[in-house]
């Protein structure tokens, strides 16, 4: 069967415009908050023994009935603080070293994410050491008692960086990305503004996590820091 000359043309056209809508590059389009890196399915790894010492600070109103990182609603006159990776519902011994004053707390979210940090004290827990007034005080924090179970959800994640612009931090992943498994993970901040953080792992042992630390440090990311999800 012959086409006429004005089908022929029709079909042709049809043909082009499809074929450029299925060249056409699509703009990606990023979840607003897209969900934190899984890490090892039989939970990670962490000793029986841990103490540390550093600088703790307090956090209160701003996040006071907000969700913690274990799901409950964080109460800034509980007992209870933010560490970067201790398995969340485990219970510390916190010292405040300026006056020797103890109180166990129990650990039900991540932060202070700040490198010179370890812990970020609720504001009553920050009362009970006699350091709300000054804001920061060096402890020293012993665990006391792991939780029952650590969810197959954990892992353990070097933070190299956080970023208020979403362009800085899709640079840095790309260049760590040849070397490193390198996520983006967004955080909604208070003020309902975004963070936009690079971490890589995840890592199945605490102890990998802190070599791989200092290779990161010696790369000249000295701002890096564990954390856990």
């Amino acid at each position: 069967m012959r086409l006429s000359r004005s089908t022929f043309r029709y079909i042709l056209v049809l043909l082009i415009y499809t074929t450029c809508l299925a060249c056409a590059v699509r703009p990606t389009i990023y979840p607003k908050r897209p969900q934190y890196p899984k890490g090892p399915q039989k939970g990670p790894e962490f000793p029986l023994h841990h103490t540390e010492e550093g600088i703790a600070s307090w956090y209160g109103s701003d996040f006071h009935g907000r969700r913690t990182a274990n799901g409950e609603v964080y109460d800034m006159y509980k007992s209870t603080a933010a560490h970067k990776y201790l398995p969340l519902g485990c219970y510390t011994r916190v010292t405040n070293l300026r006056n020797e004053k103890s109180l166990v707390v129990k650990i039900n979210d991540r932060g202070p994410f700040v490198k010179n940090r370890i812990l970020d004290l609720s504001y009553g827990a920050a009362c009970s050491l006699g350091m709300a007034a000054d804001g920061l005080a060096p402890v020293r924090i012993e665990l006391v008692q792991l939780p029952e179970k650590i969810g197959p959800e954990g892992g353990f994640f070097i933070q190299i960086g956080a970023f208020s612009y979403r362009s800085n931090a899709d640079h840095l992943q790309q260049k760590l990305s040849s070397d490193y498994p390198a996520h983006l993970v967004v955080y909604q901040r208070p003020d309902s503004s975004e963070l936009y953080r690079i971490w890589i792992g995840p890592f199945d042992h605490i102890s990998s996590a802190q070599k791989t630390l200092r290779e990161c440090e010696s790369m000249g990311y000295t701002d890096s820091f564990i954390i856990a999800q």
